[in-house]
């Protein structure tokens, strides 16, 4: 009898640890919205790999960058030159504007908002945007906020969290709704 309740705990107990290390992430996005509804920027960017996070949008935004850059870049003389330059600045410009925008302040509003178009609400905005979630695998998953003020179609802005260790989620990349991918 005592072995059937012992077994009976063990089994509760991993299914209890199994749920908590499934369910994490949901765990850690609620506190993130709820640190960023305060206004704690202590507990939202214990959430938050700030590291990751720039270099994920200077990569979207470098590829951006690369792909409206015109067809004679590649192409040499001074049309490439000239191209390839431009290019170049306008690199260097996009670092500096993310690492100056990347604070906490415009990641929270990101969050609370679903929009990335500017730090203050506009008078038409709803509040809370929608919310959906995919799982990427064991350690990435997805969370896209649409304003539910917007067209149908239009693409949300997507927040991708990695685990970090056992059940401890960050945010790392932002996918942009004008350069959003699957």
């Amino acid at each position: 009898m005592a072995n059937n309740k012992l077994g009976s705990a063990i089994v509760v107990a991993m299914l209890g640890v199994a749920s908590y290390w499934y369910f994490s992430p949901y765990l850690s996005i609620h506190q993130m919205r709820t640190a960023a509804r305060a206004g704690d920027a202590e507990t939202f960017n214990s959430h938050v790999d700030y590291p990751k996070l720039r270099e994920n949008i200077k990569g979207q935004f470098s590829s951006m960058l690369g792909a409206s850059a015109p067809a004679t870049a590649s192409q040499g003389g001074m049309e490439g030159a000239g191209a390839g330059f431009g290019k170049l600045i306008g690199m260097a410009l996009v670092e500096r504007m993310i690492d100056g925008m990347l604070r906490p302040e415009f990641v929270m509003q990101a969050m609370k908002r679903g929009k990335v178009d500017g730090p203050a609400a506009t008078p038409g905005d709803s509040g809370e945007p929608e919310w959906t979630s995919e799982r990427l695998g064991l350690d990435k998953m997805v969370i896209r906020l649409r304003d539910k003020d917007s067209a149908a179609g239009q693409v949300e802005t997507g927040f991708v969290f990695e685990r970090n260790g056992f059940a401890q989620w960050k945010l790392t990349e932002i996918k942009f709704p004008a350069i959003i991918k699957r």
